[in-house]
């Protein structure tokens, strides 16, 4: 019975001495810096991913005369990983441009960036080029809103806009780049230069941009029609009522017979 419990144990050291001496040859598929640069007397580290997990991660930081100083960490499970903090100081002597190497097992499956010394601290070189977008020229009429929006070139993320030699209530988002401009009534008739800047860490990028505001635009009410006069409806004349022939007179008698009648006979005259 012991020597059976001694052969398993022995096959279990001989399988767990086995795992720890065989490498994994795990990727590193990231490094990078907490913050883009560090002062002298910080604590620097550096941080990225590996693709195997739990791994030990090795970092050779080697300065412009080719001289290395290794920096170690671990991954967690998911590939994460931290070194350990040094002092800027301790690290780093010389000024120049030194190259930052991770890697695992072999440094053939190692990921690299640049950070530069100057004497008092470590700024991270990013390895893109920070450009803003053509920003073409603007016409805007006083007391109206003009809005357009800043971009940069290869969908470069976290960095931050600003303005100089802007006119009075002219602003830009610092995270969007949405400028927005109400120019007033005094401010008309005028061309102003103004410079966009994007910054990211150490880089910069900027462009000046002209925009004239125009007077605004006076619209002249139009004039009130004169109202066509209505003609006053006239009244209808009544129809002439036609006399006819009295029942008494006799057609057949000459009509200057009653009028002597009239003339001579008194009697007559009552009739009538």
């Amino acid at each position: 019975m012991h020597i059976k419990l001694g052969i398993v144990a022995a096959l279990t050291v001989c399988t767990v001495f086995a795992l720890m001496i065989v490498p994994t040859y795990a990727d590193v598929t990231s490094i990078s810096m907490k913050k883009s640069f560090y002062t002298i007397d910080e604590l620097i580290s550096f941080f990225g991913t590996e693709s195997d997990g739990n791994s030990v991660i090795n970092i050779v930081v080697r300065d412009p005369n080719g001289k290395a100083t290794l920096l170690g960490g671990f991954s967690d499970s998911d590939g994460n990983y931290e070194t350990i903090p040094k002092t800027v100081k301790s690290v780093f002597s010389v000024n120049g441009i030194y190259n930052v190497t991770a890697f695992t097992d072999k440094i053939e499956n190692s990921k690299s960036m640049q950070v530069e010394f100057n004497g008092d601290r470590v700024d991270l070189i990013p390895d893109f080029v920070l450009t803003l977008n053509s920003i073409s020229d603007k016409t805007v009429e006083a007391k109206k809103t003009l809005v357009f929006t800043a971009t940069v070139a290869d969908s470069v993320v976290d960095v931050v806009f600003s303005l100089e030699n802007a006119p009075v209530g002219a602003s830009i988002n610092s995270e969007t780049g949405q400028f927005t401009w109400t120019p007033t009534e005094s401010q008309g008739s005028g061309s102003y230069l103004v410079d966009v800047i994007v910054q990211k860490g150490t880089l910069e990028d900027r462009q000046t941009v002209k925009i004239t505001v125009t007077k605004p635009v006076v619209v002249q009410p139009e004039p009130t029609p004169t109202p066509t006069p209505v003609p006053e409806p006239q009244p209808t004349p009544e129809p002439t009522k036609e006399l006819g022939i009295a029942s008494f007179v006799d057609p057949t008698k000459d009509p200057q017979s009653y009028v002597d009648r009239y003339n001579n006979e008194p009697t007559y005259k009552i009739n009538l």
